[in-house]
């Protein structure tokens, strides 16, 4: 029998630790039934800490949209916002794709079209802001990033050019088409008598410490559900023991990238698919990503018999994501599973009251403290404490922040030494480069500049053609891209195929060779969770510290959350200065890591790329003409 796992918990982010709630939505058998103790009269009885949230995600919602007392949500519909987006650039692909600039947006303008949370395929209308004119152009959302938002027009236009001067420059609003997920999520909070009924209401009490955790007895011993696995560590299987407690309201997985969280929980809904006692009630798995959600479905199904492989004992609530299942998926039959039972093509939907109470559960996640700290006693944290999927080295620096006391995670002996030696090319050249691969840490230090380069390099410059279609944003750094695209060649060269490649910023990576780079990860960092790739690359701008120094928690959040990605190698692209005079805490120390004592390496952009003379402007130039030659 294992004891409770004591651990001096750190208040780890969200984006480095995956909560299992596992109250009603454990099993969503009798869905229709509510307990009688749940079933009462709460109006009063909502603890002031929820109910002040509650409170601002309602103003949030109705502020963005203007909402007046009218109760009739489904005037939210033709409500404007009452933004001001300039036309910036509009494409052909082969439906005219609209670029509105919102760098003139304040804040909380921008904040309220953020919290809108549009999804890909969103309907949205745009006006003209023009006096008497009534022009509405029914669009579709693509994409919102930093400075610009993104829609695609859904009616056909012969004439795009005719089409460009009409708008270009001008001024747009914009409002919801059709507001589904904004009426549905209203109406789950707005009444606060039923709010509290909802499955998974008292793992929000737990969350805000509103409620003390009733007695659940010893968690079972995990000898009877499975054999020990050898690479089980007592901390996971400590946790594994507690998840396996059918009495426990609530249990709390914590651990940075690499410590099995996901791994874990594919044997965990191993054991219950097995078990006579919930093999055939239907298991609700709620995932922060597709991505992280696809590669629990692959462990879990090399965990799993092959007759599991036949049918999954739960089911995709999605549409089939061809791009998430690339990098998560590798084996092809998994694969056709997966495809076949996303919410799509399926058809075995339980019934209305389930799905009602999937939307319960989301608005719940999506809107409360779920993900943050439970407190040190309060009995539902268990922590996973050995990593074992990535070079210690790149870890350092990662876990002497987000551990107290600098007590790092202990690495497993079979990684302590691993680096690309391990999947690179044999006989590979032994030449000066050979470092720039083998090197767990290398930084390319953009102030030590030697041969042909010059700061100006590294300028950001308007690319006046961008390609919507593939992303690019309209800023380019030609330095760190030259930088970037150099160091991915070589190490495709020495064997390092570019699916195990992340760059997760398109802005530093260019056209040029661009049949080699369709294969890279490059999407943004939410979208990389659950995700692992032996080089992750990304480069630090001069002003990023200015966009999150009243909140650096965040950006050191996001730094160690790229360091998790990377097995073998973690590159950085940046002037060393930045790191050293940076105002956030902890960036100084990460400079230190790149040092050679702390198994790092830092050189020059000359290193890279030793440039001839006027070799920069000429592949400059022609990525320039790549780029409008996929517009």
């Amino acid at each position: 029998m294992f004891n409770v796992f004591k651990t001096n918990y750190r208040n780890f982010p969200s984006s480095l630790t995956k909560l299992r709630f596992l109250h009603y939505s454990r099993y969503l058998k009798n869905i229709n039934e509510l307990k009688e103790n749940n079933i009462q009269s709460t109006s009063n009885l909502i603890p002031s800490e929820i109910e002040q949230n509650l409170q601002r995600w309602e103003k949030g919602i109705k502020l963005s949209f203007d909402f007046s007392e009218n109760p009739n949500v489904n005037q939210l519909q033709n409500q404007w916002m009452g933004l001001s987006l300039e036309c910036v650039d509009i494409k052909q692909h082969p439906s005219p794709f609209i670029t509105l600039s919102t760098k003139n947006l304040s804040k909380s303008q921008l904040s309220s079209l953020r919290l809108l949370n549009l999804k890909a395929g969103r309907n949205i209308d745009l006006k003209i802001l023009e006096p008497n004119s009534e022009t509405i152009i029914d669009c579709a959302f693509l994409s919102l990033s930093y400075y610009n938002l993104v829609v695609k027009t859904n009616i056909f236009v012969f004439d795009t050019s005719a089409l460009r001067e009409n708008i270009k420059g001008k001024c747009f609003d914009i409002r919801l088409s059709r507001n589904y997920s904004l009426k549905k999520a209203i109406n789950l909070i707005e009444n606060r008598e039923e709010f509290a009924k909802y499955k998974g209401y008292d793992a929000m009490l737990y969350a805000f410490k509103c409620k003390k955790m009733p007695y659940f007895g010893d968690d079972p011993d995990i000898d009877t559900f499975m054999p020990l696995y050898k690479n089980y560590d007592s901390s996971q299987l400590t946790a594994l023991s507690a998840l396996l407690n059918k009495n426990r309201p609530i249990v709390a997985v914590h651990g940075a990238a690499g410590t099995g969280k996901t791994l874990l929980l594919a044997q965990y809904l191993d054991i219950l698919s097995k078990s006579d006692e919930s093999k055939d009630m239907p298991i609700a798995v709620i995932s922060p990503s597709i991505s992280s959600l696809y590669r629990l479905i692959d462990l879990y199904c090399s965990i799993a018999s092959k007759e599991i492989l036949k049918e999954m004992p739960f089911i995709c609530l999605k549409e089939f994501n061809a791009a998430g299942a690339y990098f998560s998926i590798k084996n092809q039959n998994v694969l056709q599973l997966v495809r076949m039972t996303s919410f799509h093509n399926f058809r075995r939907i339980y019934d209305e009251a389930t799905l009602k109470i999937l939307e319960e559960l989301k608005v719940l996640r999506n809107r409360s403290r779920l993900y943050e700290d439970f407190g040190v006693d309060s009995n539902v944290n268990f922590h996973l404490n050995r990593q074992y999927t990535s070079n210690p080295a790149i870890r350092a620096w990662g876990d002497s922040v987000f551990y107290k006391e600098g007590k790092t995670i202990p690495a497993n002996k079979s990684v302590e030494k691993m680096n690309l030696n391990e999947i690179l090319k044999p006989n590979i050249k032994k030449d000066s480069t050979i470092k720039l691969v083998t090197e767990p840490l290398v930084l390319v230090d953009i102030s030590k500049l030697e041969g042909k380069w010059k700061e100006s390099m590294f300028e950001p410059e308007y690319v006046a053609s961008t390609n919507v279609l593939n992303n690019y944003e309209a800023y380019r750094n030609w330095g760190m891209a030259l930088i970037t695209a150099q160091h991915i060649n070589l190490l495709i060269q020495n064997g390092i195929g570019p699916e195990k490649i992340a760059c997760p910023l398109r802005t530093i990576l260019w056209p040029y060779n661009l049949y080699k780079f369709k294969r890279i990860c490059s999407r943004v960092s939410g979208m990389l969770t659950g995700l692992h790739f032996s080089v992750y690359i990304r480069s630090f701008f001069y002003n990023e510290f200015a966009i999150t120094e009243n909140d650096y928690l965040k950006l050191i959040t996001s730094w160690n959350f790229g360091l998790s990605k990377a097995k073998y190698q973690f590159m950085l692209i940046s002037d060393s200065n930045n790191l050293k005079n940076n105002c956030i805490p902890k960036m100084k120390e990460m400079l230190e890591c790149f040092q050679s004592t702390r198994g790092g390496i830092i050189v020059g952009p000359n290193d890279i790329f030793p440039l001839k003379n006027g070799q920069f402007e000429e592949i400059r130039n022609l990525a320039k003409k790549r780029l409008r030659e996929l517009k």
